[in-house]
């Protein structure tokens, strides 16, 4: 792995630019930041094992984990001491089994341990509910976000929550709109916000008090008072993100320092990240740490460094800010990325990495070897297994009870028809009867590797605590509903008793004013084309047809609140059958093996998403 910085010390630093502007070594001073985001309860280290192509045999290798995490962490703070801030941008605690048991309580302690100075408010914060009392707890006071938020010892920032039809800002415990903190000479500011559509990506019984507003005049709101305050350098933490694809010829996990004058790659233009910093003045904020689309990013957007580690604890990211106290401002040609790093604590020698999920060189991966970063070889971290090994003794049973077999790996893509989609909508249609099923792609989360099956794996996979609905929707309701659904802002519907065709989500698409307000907003681009049921019919108008579906679904999330609000609640059923999680565990035990050759889960020769 490479070292962050060319400069060690201030000292040397303008010999590092020598074709840029020289700056006086006793007015520079930095402050680093490492960026984390979409955690996700990811404490455990993950086994993992490689794609391999021409009858090569699969190797296994690990990735992730709480204790090889704070290795890194340990490492820069022995670096770099009190210049080193540690900002997450939200979704701590849901989708491990691990933390979910504990309702997101063991990561908060491993945040306290780590030092992380300060946190976004994601979506997913709201799942195990807001208050104490949440009726899906009962009294379990362990499931409440307002009692995480008292445990922990860094403070949240929300800049942009509001009491629903007001303009006073919600007040979460240990929350506050922004944190000023004190770096040498420096004041540095951090702002904190939450995707405008928490409500359509959470439960909606958990927000529908709250209004999220828009993250351009918020922050050009806290901005001015932070400058007011004093603050030198202004930092944004937000669960928002966009799509960046990497700068040509180079790949988007490969670990190098970049700074402002290198290539961008091409980012998606309508993705709320990507909107909200080409609507703000250049020089607004000095760097954004963003979360929430599980992507990479080391980019400028606007002249503004962006980044994002992708997601579950596989990557993060380092940001030199370099501030000149002769000018007052940040330097941008001095700020420099490291990153995605990768959370490893042995590395393929030939990638410097341990995904083995990507495709290897000519001269293959190489052995696995010890990790180095900063000249330093990565252990776990002894104090971090020692306090993670109760947490793992308990859970261990649970997560390694076989269910199943996989005859092939069954994929998972948001951005297309998926193996996992398919067998999640037949197996939740057969469950209620019904004609139809749909299922959102980011209810799942993960794909499942060919083999043995334990519940752990299932549980990555779907760690949404859902219920099975079944709704009657006529004809004209589905069809309303799947151009919602497939707009492009969430990745493809996955689908049970359809076959739809539709303009693929990477190319321009018309729209349509569907809630007449005479304005296009993204969500009403209208990508289907035609709509045809298993018999090759298309869908009556007039028909009604029952639909399988989620809870989550059912009332509203994923855009589809403006349908749902539409079909009398006479005609629909929350809780139809249990859990979906449930449901794929018992096909599991009764069906293995699943998606064999014979029987696979996605046959291309009939298709269910036919992409234009």
């Amino acid at each position: 792995m490479r070292t962050l910085f060319c400069v060690a010390v201030l000292s040397i630093l303008p010999s590092c630019s020598s074709q840029q502007k020289s700056y006086s070594s006793q007015s520079l001073e930095k402050v680093v930041v490492l960026g984390l985001n979409d955690f996700h309860g990811s404490l455990e280290q993950r086994t993992e094992k490689t794609i391999e192509f021409s009858g090569k045999k699969a190797s296994t290798y690990q990735d992730g984990g709480a204790a090889v995490f704070a290795s890194y962490v340990k490492i820069l703070k022995k670096v770099h001491g009190s210049r080193l801030l540690v900002v997450d941008a939200g979704d701590e605690w849901q989708g491990s089994l691990d933390s979910n048991l504990e309702r997101g309580a063991t990561v908060v302690q491993f945040f306290n341990r780590i030092g992380v100075s300060v946190a976004a408010i994601g979506n997913h914060e709201f799942d195990f509910g807001v208050e104490p009392a949440h009726p899906q707890y009962g009294n379990d006071l362990r499931g409440a976000m307002k009692t995480r938020f008292l445990e922990a010892n860094y403070p949240y920032v929300a800049a942009n929550i509001y009491k629903k039809g007001t303009n006073i800002r919600e007040e979460f415990p240990n929350t506050t709109p922004t944190k000023i903190f004190k770096i040498g000479k420096l004041k540095v500011g951090v702002i904190g916000l939450s995707t405008t559509f928490t409500p359509e990506t959470t439960r909606y019984d958990s927000v529908s008090d709250l209004d999220f507003r828009n993250l351009r005049d918020e922050t050009l709101d806290q901005t001015k008072l932070l400058r007011e305050q004093g603050a030198d350098i202004v930092i944004v933490t937000t669960h928002a993100g966009v799509t960046c694809d990497p700068a040509h010829g180079e790949s988007i996990f490969d670990n190098k320092v970049r700074r402002k004058n290198d290539p961008n790659g091409d980012c998606k233009d309508y993705d709320e990240l990507y909107r909200f910093l080409n609507n703000i003045p250049k020089g607004t904020v000095d760097l954004v740490v963003s979360g929430h689309t599980h992507t990479i990013l080391h980019h400028w957007i606007n002249g503004t460094p962006v980044i994002q580690g992708e997601a579950f604890n596989h990557y993060f990211n380092v940001v030199t800010l370099t501030y000149d106290h002769e000018s007052k401002r940040v330097v941008p040609e001095l700020t420099e990325i490291e990153g995605p790093v990768p959370v490893c604590d042995k590395v393929f020698k030939n990638l410097g990495h341990c995904n083995g999920k990507l495709p290897a060189p000519n001269e293959g991966r190489g052995a696995l070897i010890p990790a180095q970063f900063h000249g330093q070889t990565i252990t776990p971290d002894p104090e971090i297994e020692k306090f993670l090994k109760p947490l793992f003794e308990k859970t261990k049973f649970v997560k390694s009870k076989i269910i199943g077999v996989a005859a092939r790996t069954i994929n998972h893509s948001r951005w297309n028809e998926s193996e996992f989609g398919n067998f999640y909508t037949d197996v939740i249609r057969a469950k209620v009867g019904a004609d139809i099923a749909i299922m959102n792609s980011g209810g799942i989360r993960d794909s499942i590797g060919e083999g043995m099956i334990n519940f752990d794996k299932i549980f990555r996979a779907l760690p949404f605590d859902n219920y099975i609905s079944r709704i009657e929707m006529t004809g004209k309701e589905l069809d309303l509903l799947f151009r919602l659904a497939n707009n492009g802002s969430h990745g493809v519907f996955q689908i049970s008793g359809l076959t739809i065709k539709m303009i693929d989500l990477k190319k321009d698409a018309p729209a349509n004013d569907l809630n007449g307000d005479g304005k296009i907003e993204y969500w009403e681009v209208n990508r289907i084309l035609e709509i045809r049921d298993e018999k090759g019919n298309l869908l009556d108008d007039n028909k009604i047809y029952v639909v399988a579906t989620v809870d989550y679904l059912a009332k509203g999330g994923d855009n589809l609140g403006w349908i749902m609000n539409q079909i009398p609640k006479s005609r629909i059923k929350i809780d139809a059958a249990g859990a979906p999680r449930d449901a794929l565990v018992d096909y599991f035990k009764k069906h293995s093996p699943v998606n064999t050759k014979s029987k696979p889960l996605k046959d291309p020769r009939k298709p269910r998403i036919i992409l234009i």
